[in-house]
């Protein structure tokens, strides 16, 4: 019996401090996007998108550190559904990943 594979090495994370930064919507209205901090130390990475100080929607990929692949959550309160926030949490989630050398399933990549 060969020993098990050793896990794919992890990319160094970005500090949660790299993204923070305002963002014009489709309708002009904007939304700051910051880093959260991991959930019980898992191997995470969680945006929040916050309008007039409050977080109006959340996204994050989180995945086992023995496999590349992660499970994605996005959540946008109703009030501010059909305003692109959704997506753009997906597309900085998509290109985190992409540097962290993760795959999200289903979630198309930008070009």
């Amino acid at each position: 019996m060969s020993p098990p594979a050793p896990a794919p090495p992890v990319a160094a994370r970005r500090p949660p401090t790299a993204l923070e930064r305002l963002v014009a919507l489709r309708d002009g209205g904007l939304v700051r996007l910051r880093h959260l901090e991991p959930e019980d130390g898992r191997d995470e990475v969680a945006l929040a998108a916050e309008v007039g100080g409050r977080v109006v929607g959340v996204a994050r990929y989180a995945r086992d550190s023995t496999a590349p692949d992660a499970e994605v959550t996005v959540s946008v309160e109703d009030g501010h559904r059909g305003r692109g926030i959704g997506t753009l949490l997906v597309g900085e989630l998509a290109e985190l990943a992409a540097h962290d050398a993760v795959n999200l399933s289903g979630v198309p990549t930008r070009s």
